[in-house]
Formats: C-alpha cells, sequence, structure tokens
C-alpha cells in the first residue's frame, strides 16, 4: 500500500479506549436517536428497548424478549431513557437535558433546546459518581451493551452503532419528518459530530506516544494538531492528534532524506501501531461506524 494511501486512512483511525467523556456524549445521542425512532409507527419502533432477562450472547438472542423503557407517560423522557443505563435516579430535583447556556431543559421540552455538549458535561461526574468510577473525575464510563438499548440488538457495538444510523436516515425519509422535525435530525447530527473529536481527542494521546515509540531512532519527530476545540469539554484535557502530513513534511528537513524515504518511515510506525495495538486495532471499526452514520446525515431528508 502507497505512504500516502495508509495515511489517509489512518487520518480516520480516531478510535478511543472506550468509557470517557464520549461515552456520555453517545448516551444523548441515544436519546435524539429515541425521539427521532419516534415519528415512526409504534410496532416499527426499536429504541429504548431493552432484553428482559438474560442475553444470550452464544446465540445473539434475546429469550426474554423485549421491553420498552419504564415511564410514567406514553413516551419515555430523557431521564427514564438514560438513567437504567449508568446508575442514575432516574427522578432527582433537576432534569439531566441542559440548554447552551447550563441551564436545566425542562423535561415536558424534551429535546427542545437541548444542547448535546452542555448535557453531556453535567451528566459526566454524574455518571461518574453513580457507577463508582476509581478514577473520579476523568474516569471511564463504559458504553452499556446494545440488547440494553435497542430491540432486536446483540453485544456488537459497531452493528448498533450502525443500525441506529440507518434508523434515523430511513425515519428522515418518510413524508415530512425531516422538515416538520428539522430540529431533531440537525441535533442528532450534532452529537455524532461531537462524538467524532471526543473519539479523536481521548485516542490522541495513545496514538502520539504509540508513534513516537515507533519512530524512536529515525530522527522523524512527531508533530501533533488540536481535534475539535482542543480541549475536552468535561475535564479540559487537551485534545491532540499526531499531523501525519506535517511530520512527513518536516522529517525530510531534519533528515536529509527524501519525502519518499520519510513518508516510508512514517508509514511503518502507523501500520505497526495499528496492527499490532490491541485497543486500536479493535476500536476502528467503531469509529468508522460514527463516521458512516455521520455521512448518512448529510443525506437525510433527500
Amino acid at each position: 500500500m502507497r505512504a500516502t494511501l495508509l495515511l489517509e486512512l489512518v487520518l480516520f483511525i480516531t478510535a478511543v479506549w472506550a468509557g470517557g467523556y464520549q461515552g456520555v456524549l453517545e448516551r444523548v445521542m441515544l436519546y435524539y436517536a429515541y425521539e427521532i425512532d419516534g415519528l415512526n409507527p409504534e410496532a416499527d419502533r426499536t429504541i429504548g428497548f431493552a432484553c428482559k432477562g438474560t442475553f444470550n450472547t452464544a446465540t445473539g438472542e434475546c429469550p426474554g424478549g423485549w421491553q420498552k423503557p419504564k415511564s410514567k407517560g406514553s413516551r419515555a423522557n430523557i431521564n427514564e431513557l438514560l438513567a437504567p443505563l449508568s446508575k442514575l435516579n432516574p427522578n432527582p430535583k433537576k432534569p439531566f437535558g441542559r440548554d447552551s447556556t447550563g441551564g436545566v431543559v425542562p423535561l415536558a421540552d424534551g429535546a427542545k433546546g437541548l444542547d448535546p455538549q452542555e448535557t453531556a458535561k453535567y451528566l459526566y461526574p454524574e455518571i461518574l459518581k453513580a457507577t463508582k468510577s476509581n478514577a473520579y473525575p476523568d474516569g471511564r464510563v463504559p458504553n452499556p451493551p446494545p440488547y440494553k438499548m435497542m430491540k432486536g440488538a446483540t453485544d456488537n457495538y459497531v452493528k448498533f452503532l450502525s443500525d441506529v444510523g440507518k434508523m434515523v436516515q430511513k425515519t428522515s425519509k418518510r413524508g415530512d419528518n425531516y422538515e416538520k422535525h428539522k430540529a431533531l435530525f440537525e441535533g442528532f447530527q450534532k452529537v455524532n459530530a461531537q462524538i467524532l473529536d471526543a473519539r479523536r481527542g481521548d485516542h490522541g494521546p495513545h496514538q502520539i506516544k504509540g508513534i513516537k515509540d515507533k519512530l524512536a531512532g529515525s530522527g522523524v519527530t512527531v508533530k501533533t494538531r488540536t481535534v475539535g476545540g482542543g480541549t475536552n469539554p468535561a475535564t479540559g484535557g487537551a485534545w491532540e492528534e499526531v499531523d501525519w502530513r506535517k511530520t512527513i513534511a518536516d522529517g525530510v528537513t531534519d533528515t536529509g532524506k527524501s519525502r519518499e524515504q520519510v513518508a516510508k518511515i512514517v508509514e511503518a510506525a502507523a501500520e505497526d501501531f495499528y496492527t499490532n495495538n490491541g485497543p486500536a486495532r479493535e476500536h476502528k471499526p467503531v469509529i468508522d461506524a460514527t463516521r458512516r452514520t455521520n455521512e448518512r446525515m448529510n443525506h437525510c431528508g433527500r
């Protein structure tokens, strides 16, 4: 594979050692998906359903059937949908949702006025405390198994993300759903884009260290660039990743080698890291599924 081709691919291998701030954003995304799914006929709805009893991981089946989220009304609100996934109290003094100023979004407003980032920032420490993370306030937020979030899902998280994206796109094409509920679809797309940034940002330190280790002694110095706004909105930690193009360009100057030679050195380091590093290799399909969902959203309503 040509160096430039591999490096273009690596630009999108932005997996995260799953669990941080992005884990909370994905819960917010689930709420948007649930609201969008509510536009479909009741018999077709899948989001929010959980496997009743014990899921059979060997067969990928739910022997006990599927149950809707518990709610006081006909549809679950954000508290009722997300609380069981994070050991939270569904009836706290304040709703989970937050607007762009960090203010409370009333439960009756649903997703109207909801800001994904502010909501995730509020929920992040609450979830860590509820799950008794040993690393609070910078701990991990494990992804709930898909069979607790979607009817017919298994324990395959990649397929779950893909199926959610397909449902949203399909729903947007039904009748005038997109035009009448444009804010819902735009909200879903917004949080999905933020998840992409969070995955890249959380992965950055692992990527930078890994590539530095692989390039040690080569004379090529790893150059970095910021991701998203440059900092994790929930923790304030820096969001950076390898700047592949600048690493190669500066490597030519530093080593005196040709661009092709430096590109091959950097390519070998990247291939080694993403082939032999287990977490990086295993999480690539997750980020790919998130990217595909983002691409599908560009075609919603068309």
